[in-house]
């Protein structure tokens, strides 16, 4: 992974569902002026603002803003295991259902269909590879999800993780994963936060039909590839950095 820099820019590819949250508050919050924080909404808008004094972009914004902005970017993101993020997804969209200031755009739809068959479309399926492969893979991979591409988006997810990465975290080592970001950019403040709000009315894992849990896996299988991978560098990492 890359090593990063003291003036570059941090973009954090905030992938639903993955603790992208937590960390905000938790450790960028408190690092960074309000002024130097900038939450990502649409291109245009980050095209038009890059000449802010921003050091931070966050958002649900897949790989490649360095393509659109003249100053040095180093991109940092959490992981989570796939088929929990799958089941946490599913069920989060659907939480606020009842209130339509909050309510989700995937609200309806998710109500419409059982766990089994919103992974059956291909829009929500393999988000963290494609995340992590760029904004074409994500755009177009629920059109071309061919067996010739497949590979090639998570061939490029794991090149852009392992050369375009300053640092990772995992959610299933948070704890872990706070340190390394902490070691790796020098932050020293960690604040305080209450817990966030778990998803209501979630299953578990071990509680999915075995039908249902089959769907899922075909349905991220680049994601659990990539998860696979992504933990063992991590580990490697964190070994390398806050192990001594």
């Amino acid at each position: 992974m890359s090593s990063p820099a003291m003036n570059d820019v941090i973009v954090f590819t905030h992938i639903p569902k993955t603790s992208g949250v937590s960390l905000w508050r938790e450790l960028i919050n408190p690092n960074f002026r309000p002024e130097e924080i900038y939450e990502y909404g649409r291109l245009p808008e980050f095209i038009r603002d890059m000449r802010k004094p921003y050091r931070f972009v966050g958002g649900h914004v897949p790989f490649g803003l360095h393509r659109f902005t003249h100053r040095s970017v180093q991109y940092i993101t959490f992981l989570r295991d796939p088929i929990d993020r799958a089941i946490s997804f599913y069920y989060f969209v659907q939480q606020d259902g009842d209130r339509p200031e909050t309510r989700n755009p995937l609200c309806t739809y998710a109500e419409s269909v059982s766990l089994k068959e919103f992974y059956e479309n291909k829009r929500f399926q393999n988000y963290q590879t494609r995340f992590l492969s760029g904004f074409l893979s994500t755009k177009f991979y629920p059109i071309f999800s061919t067996a010739l591409l497949k590979p090639y988006v998570l061939r490029t997810a794991l090149n852009n993780l392992h050369h375009h990465y300053a640092c990772f975290g995992i959610l299933e080592e948070r704890d872990k994963s706070l340190a390394l970001f902490r070691e790796k950019f020098q932050w020293q403040e960690l604040a305080a936060v209450p817990p966030m709000k778990k998803t209501r009315n979630r299953p578990q894992v071990a509680d999915i039909d075995p039908d249902t849990l089959a769907t899922l896996k075909a349905a991220h299988d680049l994601d659990l590839q990539l998860y696979d991978q992504a933990v063992n560098l991590f580990a490697e990492d964190y070994e390398r950095h806050c192990s001594r």
